[in-house]
């Protein structure tokens, strides 16, 4: 699966229910990963409410000190991460179903922004092409409900 996060070619959203097969690819990557690629993990127990959400996106990414800490700003700097200086990213999401629980309307608005982003950087709108890859571990439920909100193409592994 490795392979797939250097193609500027989707599907770039990937899930999982399988625990223990998810923190394996994170391990694999962690340990054989070009210095060209950023890859980081998020607990989705960390990001309940928008502004945990917020919070732990701009740690992890390191998110500059203007970060206006709105859905505006967030997209602004998912869209930029020209401070991380890398050509690929890839961001490992586990307890997925976990995000937004306390926000559950904001979901639909986070969904929004990562997939539009994600697109953006494999088309390199205002930018070079750079695959923006996401990694979920979830449990069964939310699969009905990423259906639901998301347009592009998931693999499931």
């Amino acid at each position: 699966m490795d392979t797939q996060f250097h193609s500027l070619e989707g599907p770039f959203i990937h899930f999982t229910t399988n625990n223990k097969l998810f923190q394996q690819h994170y391990d694999q990557l962690a340990k054989t990963a070009p210095s060209d690629l950023f890859h980081t993990m998020i607990d989705g127990k960390d990001c309940l409410s928008t502004k945990a959400l917020f919070k732990t996106f701009s740690k992890k990414l390191a998110f500059p000190d203007y970060f206006g800490k709105n859905w505006d700003a967030f997209n602004e700097c998912i869209n930029d991460l020209e401070w991380l200086d890398y050509s690929q990213y890839v961001v490992f999401f586990k307890n997925f179903e976990q995000i937004l629980t306390k926000d559950n309307d904001e979901l639909a608005i986070f969904l929004n922004i990562i997939e539009e982003a994600i697109q953006k950087w494999a088309e390199g709108v205002d930018r070079l092409q750079k695959p923006f890859h996401l990694v979920l571990q979830a449990n069964e439920d939310l699969v009905g409900k990423l259906g639901n909100h998301l347009k592009a193409t998931v693999t499931v592994f």
